[in-house]
């Protein structure tokens, strides 16, 4: 008889691992509490318009791709999409330059804005590359994700390391050059200023592999995902919340759901942070204890429905606008814990209007702007709108008119990410911590964090040889 796998949450690292799992040959049954799968990618519907509402990178895609050959199924379904430039960096001067997927495209870009920094590049780039390198070998095929994050440790443990905002400096003069090559680590909430110097090997990833986007939207890729987990033979339980944990001598035994309906398993899975399989619960121990200082910053989002306008051409898939200056903007989120006065913004363009001769064609912007996480007292009840017009006040340096052109909108604050979410102090990313029984594992970013996807299925993969090798 096969052994049976709880999964709590259809998140992607819920997904993957469930995949995962049924190909090992487990039964394996998923419940999500949403009536979709994706979770913080899943998206929301505004008046109608299916809107992203979280991660929008997919680094080294070719994972991805894997994961879905590895199952039999053809990759061509998720409809990747590379993604050249990659970024494209907006100054508070309106100048603007871009990372290209290409070393002589970017020095050029570079060029226009300091010289001596083009100059410079190449060097920055390989140093880069020596923590990539040594995580992971110069070519990347037949390298399994959980390789990727053992090898990252194992260089990252034995390079000198600084933080990547002093590494960074160290080959670029110009402020907003320094800037735009350490903001990674503000994507798992951390600050550029505290971060090791090994997080610069993202950057020698998206130049190997490329980043993507898919054609349709991040919540198609979670029903991808969905679609061959159930096509392995996966079950996949909507609108599903878990009450309890039957537990015997320190191993989980049973799911009781909410509708008091008990479902025996020998494995339980969380895609949950541990603060959120903890809230979720009624009962539940904990052998961590996670504090305001040990979790990162929390974001403010927004989703906005807005007309076509001619400066919507200078937007590329991922555009992110510049502080006028960045180390104070990041004091004021991770050490003073106010509202940053000049905000550091990520655009994504989720979707462009093709047709600008149509009224009722849109396009869709998702904003993603750190901020302090919930210790910091801010009451977003009062200060959600004043800080949402202070943010398109600064877009409107470069796309005019915006706040006149948008016709929906949905703001998302810390509070809100921890309401939805189950998230402590409204922050996203959270230490991993040990799990609280012997048969409970977590998967997702929260279990690897820093590389994005590339940790989510690294986790997925992992789960798999925990519980293959648990005795």
């Amino acid at each position: 008889m096969k052994e049976k796998i709880a999964i709590i949450g259809a998140g992607v690292g819920g997904l993957a691992a469930g995949i995962n799992l049924c190909k090992a040959g487990y039964q394996v049954t998923i419940y999500e509490k949403n009536s979709w799968p994706g979770g913080k990618i899943g998206g929301h519907t505004i008046e109608g318009f299916r809107v992203d509402a979280g991660p929008t990178i997919i680094r080294a895609p070719y994972l991805l791709m894997e994961l879905f050959r590895s199952a039999g199924e053809d990759p061509e379904l998720l409809n990747l999409l590379p993604v050249n430039p990659q970024y494209k960096f907006f100054l508070p001067d309106q100048r603007s330059f871009e990372i290209f997927s290409n070393t002589s495209d970017t020095t050029e870009s570079i060029r226009n804005i300091s010289p001596d920094d083009a100059e410079n590049y190449s060097k920055y780039l390989e140093h880069s590359q020596r923590y990539y390198h040594n995580a992971l070998g110069i070519k990347p095929s037949g390298v399994s994700q959980q390789t990727i994050i053992q090898r990252g440790k194992n260089a990252a443990s034995s390079m000198i390391s600084h933080t990547l905002f002093r590494f960074t400096s160290t080959y670029f003069s110009n402020s907003f050059i320094q800037s735009a090559f350490s903001f990674y680590p503000l994507f798992f909430g951390q600050s550029p200023f505290i971060s090791p110097e090994r997080i610069s090997m993202l950057h020698a990833i998206e130049q190997q592999w490329g980043i993507s986007y898919p054609k349709e939207g991040m919540r198609p890729l979670a029903e991808n995902l969905a679609m061959l987990f159930e096509r392995l033979g996966g079950i996949l339980v909507f609108n599903t919340t878990i009450r309890e944990l039957q537990t015997k001598r320190n191993q989980i035994t049973a799911l009781r759901l909410e509708s008091g309906k008990l479902e025996q398993c020998d494995y339980a899975l969380s895609n949950l942070s541990p603060f959120g399989l903890k809230q979720q619960l009624t009962k539940i121990k904990s052998k961590s204890t996670v504090t305001n200082r040990s979790i990162g910053c929390s974001f403010f989002t927004m989703n906005l429905i807005v007309a076509p306008h001619t400066s919507h051409n200078q937007l590329e898939k991922h555009n992110i606008f510049l502080p006028t200056d960045f180390e104070r903007t990041m004091s004021d989120i991770f050490k003073a814990k106010i509202l940053p006065r000049s905000p550091w913004i990520y655009l994504c363009v989720t979707k462009r209007n093709e047709n600008e001769t149509q009224d009722d064609s849109y396009d869709n912007f998702l904003l993603i702007v750190p901020v302090p996480n919930l210790s910091s007292k801010i009451d977003w009840l009062k200060e959600s709108l004043s800080f949402r017009n202070t943010l398109l006040i600064s877009l409107e340096r470069f796309l005019p008119d915006l706040r006149k052109r948008i016709r929906h909108e949905m703001v998302s604050t810390p509070q809100d990410f921890k309401d939805t979410y189950n998230l402590e102090f409204g922050t996203p990313l959270q230490p991993a911590v040990q799990t609280p029984y012997k048969n409970l594992f977590y998967v997702g970013e929260n279990s690897w964090q820093g590389l994005g996807l590339i940790g989510v299925l690294a986790s997925a993969e992992e789960v798999v040889k925990s519980i293959k090798g648990f005795k």
